[in-house]
């Protein structure tokens, strides 16, 4: 064992263990990245159909009024409600909203809460101590 170690360079390991860490840093973040830019464009996606929707339904409801005007001037009698709800359907209902994007950052913090009782940050003003009764608090106030 002691035979196998003698051709490793102290420095060499070193430098090759800095790599790893740095390569594995790396594509953590660059996969972190990607979700939170996925869940971005998603959004966006859904919004911009969204308004599509919007846009072919106020068409709709103005052809709806425009028949009902010329109906009106025409027959004087009103339009079967029946009718009415076969051609105004689905007018105006809204999607199921999206869920909101969360930063990468927020994900971590949300895994590393569900996981221990506290966490104990480091920051340059101090310490700062979160738990995660603490952090349903803070939503609780946030809704």
């Amino acid at each position: 064992m002691l035979g196998a170690l003698e051709f490793f360079d102290p420095l060499q390991l070193a430098h090759a263990i800095k790599l790893g860490l740095l390569s594995v840093g790396f594509v953590g973040t660059l996969t972190l990245y990607y979700r939170w830019m996925d869940a971005w464009i998603r959004r966006d996606a859904d919004e911009e159909l969204r308004l599509r929707q919007l846009g072919i339904d106020v068409d709709r409801a103005t052809w709806v009024v425009e028949i009902l005007s010329e109906l009106k001037a025409e027959t004087e009698k009103p339009i079967p409600d029946e009718v009415l709800a076969a051609i105004t359907r689905n007018l105006f209902t809204g999607r199921n909203a999206t869920s909101a994007v969360t930063h990468p950052a927020e994900d971590i913090l949300a895994l590393l809460l569900g996981t221990s009782r506290e966490i104990e940050l480091e920051l340059p003003g101090g310490k700062m101590r979160v738990d995660g009764r603490a952090v349903r608090k803070a939503t609780r106030k946030a809704d």
